[in-house]
């Protein structure tokens, strides 16, 4: 079963981000040049400043909020597939036989709509598009295919294909590591199941 391959394009440099940086940062020097003006008794500068900080808090604290119902926006396209079979791998357009594959690397832990949100370091939208993930393939010869593919909820991948992988584990094209890894498998009974199943 497949999942649609991911193809990036350039997308312009904004993130909203870095004004949530740079206000916050302008909260601490407005800070700091208050402080500093109160031994002057300055009162109508210090007011003016207070206020100009204040504006910028509530600022930084709209983008904060706003971005926890944004959504990333899709810098791509959507084409081809990714399929895999008892036979080959497809990606797109390209066919590749077992036999041609020293092994496989999957990361697949991104899904449309995922919530990421971290108050030190925010990154905007905190929704996912769900893009984020890569499917890599080393072949005999050294070379290397890797495509990004886009996932339309969690485990996507995992739940269309897992028969699939184990399969490839058995031929070593996947490690097993590598297999519980991308299975999301750490309870050491469930290891355990797994190591039983490739060794038949």
């Amino acid at each position: 079963m497949s999942v649609y391959i991911f193809i990036p394009q350039e997308k312009k440099n904004y993130n909203k981000r870095y004004y949530t940086i740079l206000g916050a940062l302008l909260c601490i020097i407005v800070i700091i040049i208050i402080e500093s003006f109160n031994f002057l008794e300055v009162d109508y500068l210090i007011s003016f400043l207070k206020f100009v900080g204040i504006s910028l808090i509530i600022l930084w604290l709209y983008f904060v909020f706003s971005s926890i119902t944004e959504k990333e926006k899709l810098y791509g396209v959507l084409s081809g597939e990714i399929i895999l079979t008892d036979q080959e791998v497809i990606l797109g357009k390209e066919h590749f036989k077992l036999d041609e594959i020293l092994n496989i690397t999957i990361k697949s832990d991104d899904y449309e709509d995922k919530f990421s949100f971290v108050l030190v370091n925010t990154s905007y939208p905190c929704k996912s598009a769900g893009v984020d993930n890569y499917f890599e393939i080393k072949l005999n010869d050294s070379s290397v295919r890797k495509v990004q593919f886009k996932q339309n909820y969690e485990d996507e991948f995992i739940k269309k294909n897992r028969d699939m992988l184990i399969y490839f584990c058995k031929l070593d094209k996947i490690s097993f590591l590598a297999l519980t890894v991308i299975l999301n498998i750490d309870d050491y009974d469930e290891i355990q199941k797994l190591k039983k199943l490739i060794d038949k």
